[in-house]
Order: C-alpha cells, then sequence, then structure tokens
C-alpha cells in the first residue's frame, strides 16, 4: 500500500507504513484503540521511528484525512470544464469521487470511522492549532468548490452554498456508507447522479454583464 501518500511522508517509506498500518487499526478495531503501540505492532517499527515522524496518534489520523481529501479536490478538480454542462460536470466529479472510494476502499473506511469519532471530540482528525472541526472543514471544502463550479459555469446557487455544501457532504458522505457496507458501486453511482441531478437544478445562469 505504498501509494497512500501525502506531501508530508512522499519520500519517508515509514511514514506511509505508519499510516498504512494504522488504517488497517482503525478498520479492525476502531478509532478509540488505535494508540501508539497498536500502530507500531502493525507496521513493524518501534516507538521512537513512530516518534520521529508524528508527535501523536491525530497526527496520523490528520494525514489520513489530508491523504484521502486530497485525492478526492485532485479528481474532482480534474473534471472542470467549461464545454460542459454545470449538470455534467457536477455529475463527474460526483463519479470522480466514488472512483477514489473504490480505490482507497481502506482509506475511505477509515475517514468514515475518523468522522463518526469526531462527532463527539472536536479534537480528532484537525491539527492542534485548527479552529474548525473535522465535519466544518469538510464543509468547508465543499463551499469552496461549489463557488468555483459556479465561477466557471456562470451560474449563481438559488440556495446559501454553505447549505447547498452541507446537502452534497451530507448525501455524499450517505452514499459512501452505503457503498462500503453493499460494494455495489453500481447502486453508488446512480444515487450520486440524482445527488448531481438535484445540486445542478440550484444554479441559475446568469446574464453576461455581471461581473460575477
Amino acid at each position: 500500500m505504498g501509494h497512500h501518500q501525502t506531501e508530508a511522508t512522499t519520500s519517508d517509506a515509514v511514514a506511509v507504513r505508519i499510516l498504512d498500518a494504522a488504517v488497517a487499526v482503525i478498520n479492525r478495531q476502531g478509532v478509540t484503540e488505535t494508540t501508539i503501540a497498536a500502530i507500531c505492532a502493525e507496521s513493524g517499527i518501534d516507538h521512537p521511528e513512530f516518534d520521529a515522524r508524528f508527535g501523536s496518534v491525530n497526527d496520523v489520523l490528520v494525514q489520513i484525512i489530508a491523504f484521502i481529501t486530497q485525492a478526492y479536490g485532485d479528481a474532482m478538480a480534474a473534471t472542470a470544464r467549461r464545454r460542459r454542462s454545470l449538470y455534467e460536470s457536477v455529475r463527474l466529479a460526483h463519479q470522480k469521487l466514488l472512483d477514489v472510494a473504490e480505490e482507497h476502499r481502506d482509506f475511505q473506511s477509515a475517514l468514515m470511522a475518523i468522522r463518526l469519532a469526531a462527532m463527539t471530540d472536536r479534537r480528532i482528525g484537525v491539527p492542534t492549532a485548527a479552529t474548525r472541526s473535522l465535519q466544518e472543514e469538510l464543509i468547508a471544502r465543499s463551499e469552496d468548490w461549489l463557488e468555483d463550479l459556479a465561477r466557471l459555469h456562470n451560474v449563481t446557487w438559488e440556495l446559501p452554498t454553505r447549505l447547498l455544501a452541507t446537502f452534497m457532504s451530507v448525501s455524499l458522505t450517505g452514499v459512501l456508507v452505503d457503498y462500503l457496507a453493499r460494494q455495489d458501486m453500481t447502486a453508488s453511482r446512480s444515487m450520486v447522479d440524482l445527488i448531481a441531478f438535484d445540486l445542478a437544478h440550484r444554479g441559475r445562469r446568469m446574464s453576461k454583464n455581471s461581473s460575477y
């Protein structure tokens, strides 16, 4: 699983092993049981090697989240084209999200476990100095994407982007949870098409004179 790398770990094979081991432990035992000792035992490294790369288990969780969200962002951004309709842009972006989830199912499953744990402890999965919770950060990323999409297609959203971002985040999370449980990608792709259709119909074409 050495392809699971973030900018912080790209040149560090031991750090990659730590991330992969943490994902395995999370998926098997849960976030609360994912300790440094458990990660070290899973990865075959010792405590000093862990300490040389991560200050805590939460630092590892942050890197897991960074990997999968970066993969999502890159995949979805690659679908942005002016020549496509708004619906097609949203649909393709969401389909690419499913591609990432399918390719990195172990990391996606771990992310879901981290998100669940973060619902009861705002410190989980966020950098020490962060002021937003994990859920707030993920919704903010969706909001940024919607604003970029609106500029690309010269549309305005009929509802506040924060509300639409929350809808998108919750809806896609539901699809991903269903996929992880049933591993029925055909059904998941059909569901994201419905989400994309509804979301795209919230966009209204702006006049050519608009400075948006």
